[in-house]
């Protein structure tokens, strides 16, 4: 998982398919809660379709440093697994 940054790609996809598939001009809402939330205002810098109404961005994450924390907490992993990799700071 990358936190959204690869994951908009896939996002801007299903616009393009929408447009290419079922209509040249039916209003789309973006809708994306948590991770998704992120990879929705991730991919709004992006989006130049002009009917793209709107995004509902629910309880986006903070950042991927901060996801990363919580799951080595929620896994139970010790940080310093991490640290001693020398590339990655957590």
């Amino acid at each position: 998982m990358y936190y959204g940054k690869k994951e908009r790609l896939d996002l801007l996809l299903w616009i393009k398919f929408v447009r290419e598939n079922i209509s040249k001009n039916l209003p789309i809402y973006i809708y994306g809660m948590s991770v998704g939330a992120t990879t929705a205002i991730m991919a709004s810098a992006d989006i130049t379709d002009n009917n793209v109404l709107g995004i509902i961005a629910d309880s986006a994450s903070t950042s991927a440093r901060d996801a990363g924390k919580i799951t080595i907490k929620n896994i139970h992993l010790s940080s310093l697994l991490f640290l001693f990799s020398g590339k990655t700071r957590l």
